[in-house]
């Protein structure tokens, strides 16, 4: 079109920057008994990292909008636990299984006097894991202007929450002081789960073989930030289905969502709360692998040793009450 097909990287350049420096400890044991039929493993680690980088503020007028540095200080302490063995081992058919499981507790220590980037510091937070969100508690829907004129009494400025009417959200007044500010924001998901890990089978009958894997993951919270989008109720937009005949109006008063409003309202139904934060607990079909190992007679004849013939299917099924497509893939903030 015309224009240069060169252009800068958004990312101010930090000479300064240096390598993260990490500390680990690790004990380990591994075990067998049976003639090896049944084998696992155990390992408990504590990592410490010093100087972690982050998003940190930078100078505006230099027309880039990323910056990294090395300002947080951070543990990582877990445990990894591994089992399995031949439930079945015969002449013509064995079936292995391994079972693993998983716990990692992160914690940022200290940021060390500095600044994180604004639209990141509600993530880092010290004493909390990295990757935290802050929001409002909800405490309920305004069913009658009563209910915020009884609020209004007790608020020192008059108005216990602004831009609020029958229909919206009520937030929880978390720091006492009679009314909703910033300050009542307070760290409404923790994205780290209690643990993870998976199981496979393997069943084998002579030359064919049957394998399939379970992945899992227990506790973890994030946003769906989706939801607050649609809660903007722009025309013409249409809603998710979490959020389909389950808003609130005079004829479904006991809905679990605010009204649908439009965003020049300014209201606090599609600001981050709890209200939008969900499970990413999953139970998952990972894949199933059915193959066949030809015969060597028949190899042979190609000059070939080994060959075999596969199907595999993956993901074939999660079981979550997560309401979006993957909740796998997810951080703390998902689109």
């Amino acid at each position: 079109m015309g224009n240069s097909s060169i252009t800068l990287q958004d990312l101010l350049p930090n000479t300064g920057v240096r390598w993260e420096m990490t500390t680990e400890y690790n004990a380990g044991l591994d075990f067998s008994f049976f003639n090896n039929r049944l084998t696992g493993s155990l390992d408990v680690y504590h990592r410490y990292t010093d100087g972690a980088l982050a998003p940190a503020p930078h100078i505006l007028e230099s027309g880039f909008t990323n910056y990294y540095d090395n300002i947080i200080d951070m543990t990582n302490n877990g445990v990894e636990f591994n089992i399995g063995g031949d439930i079945i081992r015969n002449k013509d058919f064995r079936w292995n299984t391994n079972f693993n499981i998983a716990a990692n507790r992160n914690k940022i220590k200290r940021l060390n006097g500095a600044s994180i980037s604004t639209y990141m510091q509600d993530a880092y937070i010290e004493g909390m894991p990295a990757g935290t969100l802050k929001g409002y508690k909800v405490k309920g829907i305004c069913q009658d202007l009563s209910e915020l004129e009884a609020l209004d009494a007790k608020s020192p400025t008059g108005i216990y929450q602004s831009n609020t009417g029958v229909g919206d959200y009520i937030m929880e007044d978390t720091d006492g002081n009679g009314m909703i500010d910033t300050y009542d924001r307070v760290v409404i998901a923790n994205p780290e789960p209690k643990c993870f890990g998976g199981w496979l089978n393997t069943l084998t009958y002579k030359d064919l073989s049957l394998s399939f894997l379970f992945q899992y993951q227990c506790g973890g919270e994030a946003l769906y930030s989706n939801l607050l989008s649609d809660m903007t109720g722009s025309s013409g937009q249409s809603v998710l289905r979490e959020l389909y005949g389950n808003t609130w109006n005079p004829d479904n008063r006991d809905a679990h969502y605010a009204q649908l409003v439009f965003m020049g309202y300014n209201s606090y139904n599609y600001t981050a709360s709890d209200r939008y934060v969900f499970k990413t607990s999953y139970l998952r079909m990972k894949n199933i692998t059915l193959s066949y190992n030809l015969p060597q007679v028949l190899t042979t004849k190609w000059g070939v040793k080994n060959a075999s013939v596969f199907a595999t299917v993956t993901n074939l099924f999660t079981i979550t009450d997560w309401p979006g497509l993957d909740p796998e893939a997810i951080g703390t903030v998902v689109t």
